[in-house]
């Protein structure tokens, strides 16, 4: 399987400067090396396709309870123990930031009804995901969207945000009641 990925991936990134010996007060307020959200954006773009190989439906890893459950059965681990953290409920709203290529909202809108968007700033994920959807016959939708850009629903949010050791970002699942 590692084998289809291209060696270029795992070499690092040639942009990385070398650590400043300046104390931090006289550094430049410009950081030496920022997230360029377009790159982030290629870099999705170019690598979920090797990612959904790798990993399936899901973007993220798992929830291992026993530690000999296979990576699919700990994908939906992790789904179920952060529906029941979130009060997930039959009819509910989810907003998936960072939704990937959509699995985890397809796996909501179906297990609980819900009204399931997810959001990505990569056009690629966004075709993947309705691609998905559709497959699935599931009406969960999903946007192309950047979170850090867009107002999200308050007043009845309720959140629970996942680290990934996938990706350098988290995914949030914002759930309000229907």
């Amino acid at each position: 399987m590692l084998g289809l990925l291209p060696h270029f991936l795992w070499i690092g990134y040639p942009s990385t400067l070398p650590m400043s010996a300046t104390p931090f007060r006289e550094q430049s307020a410009k950081p030496l090396r920022h997230n360029d959200k377009q790159k982030i954006v290629e870099h999705y773009d170019f690598v979920s396709p090797y990612y959904q190989l790798l990993w399936g439906d899901h973007i993220h890893h798992g929830y291992w309870i026993r530690g000999d459950e296979s990576k699919e059965q700990a994908q939906l681990q992790l789904m179920e123990h952060l529906a029941k953290l979130a009060n997930i409920e039959t009819g509910c709203t989810v907003l998936d930031i960072g939704c990937g290529f959509g699995g985890s909202s397809i796996y909501l809108a179906q297990k609980y009804k819900a009204s399931a968007t997810g959001i990505t700033i990569s056009p690629v994920q966004v075709e993947m995901a309705r691609k998905a959807a559709a497959a699935a016959q599931s009406d969960a939708r999903f946007l192309l969207m950047d979170a850090a850009r867009s107002s999200i629903p308050s007043s009845k949010s309720r959140a629970v945000r996942t680290p990934s050791s996938v990706r350098p970002s988290c995914t949030m699942a914002i759930a309000t009641s229907g």
